[in-house]
C-alpha cells in the first residue's frame, strides 16, 4: 500500500505537508512545493533545470512594464492553479489586443511564456502539458520582479514629488500674477477698487469721458499702464509708444484682442492713415496690447542662421525710403558689401 502522504485517488493525491489534494499528474504540491518523493522540491534539480531557471530569470528581469507583469502572472498563475482545465492552456491569440500589447509588445514577455512551457506558433501560444513545478518557479520570479518594479516606481514618484515641491514657489508666482491680472480686469469693470485711482475718479466717470485705460506688454518684459482718449489717432498713440519705449513707429507691431488682431498701421502692412482713432481701430477700455519690436525680431532671425536669404528679405521690416538708418537699408548695404 502507498504511504498515507501519497494516497492516490481518482481526484488526486494528498500532500503530507499541507493536506492539499493535488492533481495526479503533479509531482509536487502546488501550494507548498512538497515533493511526492517525501521532500521539498527545489529550483535547482539538475543542471538543465538550473540553466532554464537562469534563462527565465534573465528574461523576467528585462520586463519593467507593470501591465505586462500582471498579464504574465495571470496567465502563468491560472495554468499553475488549474493544470487540468484546458481553458487556461490556450490558445492565447497574438491578435488579441491584451496579448499584443502586454506580451508581443514588451521585450522578454514572450520568452517568459515559452520558458514556462507554452509553445509558440505564428498565431498563438499554447500550453500542451502543464508542469506545475515549472509554472510555480516562473510565477515566483514574476512576483519578485513585480515587487522590484513597484519599489522603483515608488522611489521615482517620491523623487518627482520632491521636484514638484521645489517648483512650488514658481507656481505660486504664476498664481499671484494671474490673480493680479484678474484684479486689474475687475477694477477696470468697476467691480473692485482700482489700485491707485485718482480720489474723485470712478469707472463710470472714466467710461463717460471716453478715456481708455490700457495695459501695454513690453518686448523685453514688463507692463506699462496707459490712459488715452478714444478719439486719439493711431498715429499719435504710436508716437506716445515710441516716447515711452524707444521703439520707432515703423518697427512697432501692436496686437490686441482674442483672436489676436494687429492695430492698423502698426506692423500690419496697411500703411499709415492719420484719420483712424483708437475707437475706430476696435480698442476698448481695459484692453491689453502686446508690443513687438520688428527690428529686434529680424535681428534674432538673422542671428539664428535658420533662414535663407530670400526668407530674410521677406521678413525685413519696411521703412521709408528716405530713412538711411532703417533696418532694411542697413541690411541691403551689408549684403552688397560681400
Amino acid at each position: 500500500l502507498p504511504p498515507p502522504c501519497e494516497a492516490m485517488a481518482d481526484e488526486g493525491w494528498s500532500c503530507n505537508q499541507c493536506t492539499l489534494i493535488n492533481p495526479v499528474a503533479s509531482m509536487s504540491c502546488t501550494a507548498c512545493g512538497w515533493s511526492r518523493g517525501g521532500g521539498r522540491s527545489t529550483l535547482h534539480l539538475d543542471q538543465a533545470t538550473a540553466s532554464a531557471e537562469q534563462d527565465c530569470q534573465t528574461a523576467v528581469e528585462r520586463i519593467w512594464n507593470e501591465a505586462s507583469l500582471k498579464v504574465l502572472l495571470t496567465l502563468v498563475g491560472n495554468a499553475a492553479d488549474n493544470p487540468n482545465d484546458p481553458k487556461f492552456r490556450g490558445p492565447l491569440r497574438k491578435s488579441n489586443a491584451r496579448i499584443s500589447a502586454a506580451i508581443m509588445g514588451v521585450a522578454g514577455a514572450a520568452e517568459v511564456l515559452r520558458l514556462a512551457g507554452f509553445e509558440e506558433d505564428c498565431d498563438s501560444f499554447t500550453l500542451p502539458a502543464p508542469d506545475v513545478a515549472r509554472l510555480g518557479r516562473v510565477r515566483a520570479l514574476l512576483r519578485q520582479q513585480e515587487a522590484v518594479v513597484a519599489s522603483s516606481r515608488s522611489a521615482t514618484e517620491a523623487s518627482g514629488y520632491s521636484s514638484a515641491s521645489r517648483k512650488s514657489k514658481f507656481d505660486e508666482n504664476i498664481l499671484r500674477e494671474i490673480q493680479a491680472e484678474n484684479h486689474h480686469r475687475e477694477s477696470l469693470r468697476g467691480r473692485a477698487p482700482p489700485r491707485q485711482p485718482p480720489p474723485q475718479e470712478t469707472a463710470a466717470k472714466v467710461k463717460a469721458s471716453g478715456t481708455l485705460r490700457m495695459r501695454l506688454r513690453l518686448p523685453l518684459g514688463g507692463i506699462a499702464e496707459l490712459e488715452m482718449h478714444g478719439e486719439t489717432t493711431v498715429t499719435a498713440f504710436c508716437a506716445h509708444v515710441t516716447a515711452l519705449t524707444g521703439v520707432r513707429r515703423q518697427y512697432q507691431k501692436l496686437r490686441f484682442g482674442f483672436p489676436s488682431k494687429v492695430l492698423p498701421g502698426c506692423g500690419d502692412g496697411s500703411g499709415t492713415d492719420d484719420s483712424i482713432t483708437l475707437t475706430d481701430a476696435g480698442l476698448h477700455d481695459g484692453e491689453v496690447l502686446v508690443l513687438e519690436d520688428l527690428h529686434d525680431l529680424f535681428l534674432g532671425n538673422l542671428e539664428s542662421g535658420q533662414f535663407t536669404m530670400s526668407e530674410l528679405l521677406e521678413r525685413v521690416p519696411d521703412a521709408p525710403d528716405s530713412d538711411e538708418q532703417s533696418t532694411e537699408v542697413l541690411f541691403l548695404k551689408a549684403i552688397s558689401a560681400f
